[in-house]
């Protein structure tokens, strides 16, 4: 059997758990799927979409919607994420300053906050550590900090963790002008739908 039609059955199975490497594991093995025609384990969920059998079971069933986080644990999440940001913004912004100091003594003295050379580089600073740090906590975790706090992550459609192309082009989403209005009357923004991806509850 292939890893999808293992899905099938893995991701409405009471017995399934989560890792960050291998996607949707079974938590009697630890490990991926690897049975044939059925599972002798198996034991589906209460929500499960069961057919004829308790091993019928359309593509459908793998259906990341019956977990999606709320919109409370997004903005929650949004929240936390814009403090670690500004953090590391901060810090990195820090250590740059002393590491100029040291090469160049007197040369931030100097420097002008109107200069748009100055505002030019702060922008980018502040969008190069946003984007390194949700391109590598999504893609490295499939979480971030504050996804980490409300207990949610993000998943492909079969539940697994994305991979980095497309963790790549969900952060690159964020920078779209008015991204966050898109959450307006829906669960889900524009980095979700456009990169067929899902913040999920992890239990």
């Amino acid at each position: 059997m292939t890893r999808e039609e293992h899905l099938k059955f893995c991701t409405v199975c009471q017995l399934k758990d989560f890792d960050a490497r291998q996607g949707v594991i079974c938590s009697l093995t630890g490990r991926q799927a690897d049975f044939e025609g059925s599972c002798p384990t198996f034991k589906p969920t209460a929500d499960a979409d069961i057919h004829a059998t308790p091993y019928d079971y359309p593509a459908t069933a793998i259906n990341v919607e019956n977990r999606i986080a709320s919109t409370g644990k997004r903005f929650a999440n949004h929240i936390v994420d814009t403090i670690v940001v500004y953090f590391f913004v901060f810090l990195t912004s820090f250590i740059l300053a002393i590491g100029t100091e040291l090469t160049s003594p007197g040369y931030i003295d100097s420097m002008n906050d109107d200069d748009p050379g100055f505002t030019a580089l702060s922008y980018l600073l502040g969008f190069s550590v946003f984007f390194v740090y949700y391109a590598f906590m999504e893609s490295v975790f499939g979480l971030t900090v504050g996804k980490l706090i409300t207990g949610t992550r993000v998943v492909d459609k079969h539940g697994r963790t994305p991979n980095t192309s497309t963790i790549l082009l969900r952060t690159l989403s964020r920078f779209v002008p008015f991204e966050a209005f898109s959450f307006l009357g829906s669960p889900r923004g524009w980095h979700d739908s456009w990169t067929d991806t899902w913040v999920v509850d992890k239990n």
